[in-house]
């Protein structure tokens, strides 16, 4: 963060503001990022992974699988198929309502949720640091769509995902 962004941030934190209470706190966007990492220490814990990475394929499949097993019979859920080639780090659903409640219900489960992209970011508070009025978000349809009915539900490199699954949503 810049001297400036930390001021910012430190004289008022945004994520208590409520009137950001629509957008999931965890992915609450209050300064630009520049995403940073350490290069060479990521690159050491990848080549790391690496010698497990067949075994985490076949485990994000298999709960790839489970999890669209248990929700292709409900009624309002949209998710793309399985495939066997690819092994999803998590698995994009569309609700036809209720995502708030849905999202709820998984995470007191255990199951980690995130939202589809990031929803619509035009809502987002770092807008106001690059110098944006916030536009109206309704005039970005699908973007309003995705932000209120999109969720990812993290399909990770274990199986045990499948265990803490709700029975019914």
């Amino acid at each position: 963060m810049t001297g400036q962004a930390i001021q910012r941030f430190a004289a008022k934190d945004d994520r208590d503001d409520r009137s950001y209470s629509n957008i999931y706190p965890r992915f609450l966007f209050v300064d630009v990022g520049f995403n940073m990492r350490p290069l060479d220490l990521c690159a050491c814990i990848g080549r790391r992974q690496l010698s497990r990475l067949e075994i985490s394929n076949a485990n994000r499949r298999h709960n790839y699988k489970a999890i669209y097993d248990r929700l292709r019979e409900c009624s309002g859920v949209y998710m793309p198929k399985p495939c066997d080639e690819i092994a999803y780090l998590a698995l994009p659903l569309i609700f036809g309502k209720d995502l708030k409640k849905i999202q709820d219900i998984l995470e007191d489960s255990g199951v980690q949720t995130r939202p589809l992209i990031s929803g619509n970011f035009v809502r987002q508070p770092m807008m106001k640091t690059w110098g944006l009025d916030h536009p109206d978000p309704s005039i970005f349809t699908g973007a309003e769509q995705i932000h209120h009915s999109a969720i990812y539900i993290v399909t990770g490199g274990l199986r045990s995902i499948v265990m803490n699954w709700p029975l019914k949503l």
